[in-house]
């Protein structure tokens, strides 16, 4: 790992995961992973933006995203998202995202097992980011294709203070965290 931490093999996998929580190599990858198509689909919101915003301070979560508005200025004078037209470009694209799907934001939260189609199964199923978070690990399985490797993936996702810190900072940034019950029509 990029921090000097120990690696780790996790139970019944294959891979080899840093052990430190706050790795800038995981951050950044976890932040790669966000702004993906499949995810908050950021258009324009790069690797070398996402790297330059680690190093320099700015991120250091995934809801920090949501905060660049904040450093404007600072953020032109250094040309970290690149000139007037380029940074105002990205941060509205970054504040009209908050309007997205929760679903997007689900699949943008990296958790293990969890892509596109778990997410959209999981919030027709659950509506709000909220009820999966108190959902119980029985509940969980209940949604299509929801095994006991995912359903328990998302359980302890939800039950690490951290993330439900960023979640709810992300809430409180405005980022949509319900689904819009579909109106059906006569």
């Amino acid at each position: 790992p990029v921090c000097g931490m120990p690696a780790q093999r996790e139970a019944d996998a294959a891979d080899m995961k840093c052990v430190n929580p706050s790795c800038p190599a995981q951050l950044e990858k976890s932040i790669i992973n966000f702004v993906s198509r499949n995810a908050m689909d950021l258009k324009g919101f790069g690797e070398s933006y996402i790297s330059r915003l680690i190093n320099e301070g700015y991120i250091s979560d995934i809801s920090d995203i949501y905060t660049l508005k904040n450093h404007r200025g600072k953020l032109i004078e250094k040309g970290i998202l690149g000139r007037e037209k380029n940074t105002d470009k990205l941060l509205k694209i970054i504040e009209d995202s908050k309007e997205n799907t929760p679903d997007k934001l689900l699949t943008g939260l990296g958790i293990a097992n969890i892509g596109k189609a778990a997410a959209k199964a999981l919030m027709s199923e659950f509506g709000s980011v909220e009820a999966l978070a108190n959902a119980s690990l029985e509940e969980l399985m209940v949604p299509e294709d929801m095994g006991p490797v995912s359903a328990n993936a998302v359980y302890e996702f939800f039950r690490n203070e951290k993330n439900l810190e960023i979640l709810k900072k992300m809430a409180d940034l405005g980022v949509k965290m319900t689904a819009e019950k579909e109106v059906l029509s006569h």
